[in-house]
């Protein structure tokens, strides 16, 4: 009985132990040198993209790819926290797909991410973990993504630099940090490859092409094809110093003429149309404040969850300065009645009979979400599932 019991007592031990070590061993080792500095990674949401980025310096410098940012000179950028800034775009690259931007809240006191070197070296070598994190676009609410690999191999691939990694990446971690041992920045996330064997998928920008890059800035020794756009005549910071001397100003806005069409960066076309409850309905008449425009049906499974966010929207502004209209096409008053009621919907509900406003638009499908600024302009368009339920929408709402 005695050696039955050592025997249980023996098995017991060797696996506590054995769960320890494996416990143990699948922490990457990194994870210890970043935690203080995971509030450094930022969501970045424009118009019609979400993205992630890392702060580079103390007084608000960002990092995040150029692709991120699609022409726009400004995004909202979310907190780890959940609070929102603007960053106005400084530079952009489009040969690296790197942007750097800045936030302009207060002078210092931001949490940023140490730079290091991503050149092969004793100290970073193929085989050698990383940490990628990101904020991808499906994770619930706003959280982190950490992702741990090892470097596959350092490729150079149309005159930059990439560290290829089997780190798991995600719509939404463009743009997102990768960090080596000691926990500092060697690259920046920006494709994931179909492979064969799905492994090795990740390439990141290499850190010290983005180094050079901004270096070449100070120095004017930049090549003249590089694709480089810079929007200020001079940027100092901690840990970024750039001159724009010699630099032109290729910056790119959205449209601001009086062009109508139902695309983003165009104005959106008017038309008149009865609400539910037999009032006429204009889009001039919404001009002066800003707009969400939802296009519908009664008929499909991700359209109340749609409306459960854009409700939350509707519900944390004040009517004076956001609204909301509900377009139901070609469908029955008496069915958008009781849809109405069924789930508790009080928005403007707008009757489009004969279909005529929804082939205007042409949603690719519904339900479509359209954010109109206060003079009628489109500045984002977007399709369900809504990320963070329309977290990015009410910080563009913040922002323009």
């Amino acid at each position: 009985m005695v050696k039955r019991t050592s025997t249980f007592l023996n098995i017991f031990q060797f696996l506590f132990l054995f769960s320890i070590c494996f416990i143990s061993c699948n922490i990457p080792p990194s994870y210890e040198n970043i935690k203080d500095k995971l509030s450094a990674v930022v969501r970045v949401t424009t118009t019609d993209r979400m993205g992630s980025g890392v702060i580079i310096s103390n007084d608000g410098y960002l990092i995040t790819s150029r692709h991120v940012l699609n022409g726009n000179t400004n995004a909202a950028i979310i907190m780890s926290d959940g609070t929102m800034y603007e960053g106005k775009i400084v530079m952009s690259d489009e040969q690296t797909d790197i942007a750097l931007l800045k936030l302009s809240e207060r002078d210092a006191g931001y949490v940023f991410a140490s730079i290091g070197s991503s050149a092969e070296s004793d100290e970073l070598q193929i085989g050698n973990s990383v940490l990628v994190v990101s904020y991808p676009v499906s994770s619930d609410g706003n959280k982190l993504n950490i992702s741990s690999g090892i470097i596959c191999a350092f490729r150079r691939i149309q005159s930059v630099d990439y560290i290829q990694s089997n780190a798991m990446t995600y719509p939404g971690s463009s743009g997102g940090p990768m960090f080596n041992n000691r926990g500092e920045v060697i690259g920046i996330v920006n494709s994931r490859y179909n492979v064969p064997d799905n492994t090795c998928a990740t390439f990141a920008t290499a850190i010290n092409n983005i180094k050079e890059l901004i270096a070449g800035i100070k120095n004017g020794t930049f090549p003249s094809n590089t694709g480089l756009s810079l929007y200020t005549d001079a940027i100092k910071s901690e840990n970024v110093t750039i001159e724009a001397e010699n630099i032109s100003d290729n910056s790119t806005n959205l449209k601001t003429d009086r062009t109508t069409c139902a695309r983003v960066g165009c104005y959106a076309p008017d038309f008149n149309l009865p609400t539910i409850n037999g009032v006429p309905c204009t889009l001039e008449s919404y001009h002066g404040k800003k707009l969400i425009m939802v296009f519908t049906t009664t008929r499909c499974s991700s359209c109340f969850e749609v409306m459960r966010c854009i409700q939350q929207i509707y519900d944390n502004w004040p009517r004076t300065q956001m609204d909301v209209l509900v377009i139901v096409s070609q469908e029955k008053p008496a069915e958008v009645e009781k849809w109405i009621k069924l789930y508790g919907i009080e928005t403007q509900v707008a009757l489009d009979l004969d279909g005529k406003v929804v082939n205007l638009y042409q949603p690719s499908k519904l339900p479509a979400i359209y954010f109109l600024d206060t003079e009628g302009l489109i500045k984002i368009k977007k399709y369900a599932p809504l990320g963070g339920c329309g977290r990015e929408i009410d910080a563009l709402l913040r922002l323009y």
